[in-house]
């Protein structure tokens, strides 16, 4: 998975601003209860689940459904893609601290794998 990050201008960088940024600690805390989240859920980490785990804990509905064959098939992507976006998904919910994979869970996700096509 690749993440695009905005460029900081070097004197962004000299200055050091810390206006709207969380802390890396802030960060590694909301990361530990999502996966907590994740554990008290299924068992396991999002990125262990299996196909027929991923049909019980990554419920999308019909028409997030239809946008996720489209991309699939724009992107070329394969079945394994397809259930990787699902738990990538997931994740994101659950660092969103929502119980269920909203449209813009699935589309962070999806954008992950733009970039990875577009990469290779």
């Amino acid at each position: 998975m690749h993440i695009e990050v905005p460029r900081i201008s070097t004197a962004m960088l000299r200055k050091g601003s810390t206006k709207g940024e969380e802390s890396s600690l802030t960060i590694a805390k909301r990361v530990h209860i999502s996966q907590q989240r994740a554990l008290s859920r299924q068992g396991q980490p999002n990125h262990l689940l299996s196909t027929s785990h991923i049909k019980q804990h990554c419920h999308i509905n019909d028409d997030d459904h239809i946008l996720l064959e489209q991309a699939i098939e724009k992107l070329g992507l394969s079945h394994r893609a397809y259930h990787r976006i699902l738990r990538v998904s997931r994740t994101i919910a659950d660092m969103s601290g929502e119980n269920n994979i909203q449209r813009q869970h699935l589309t962070e996700a999806l954008s992950y794998r733009r970039m990875d096509k577009r990469i290779m």
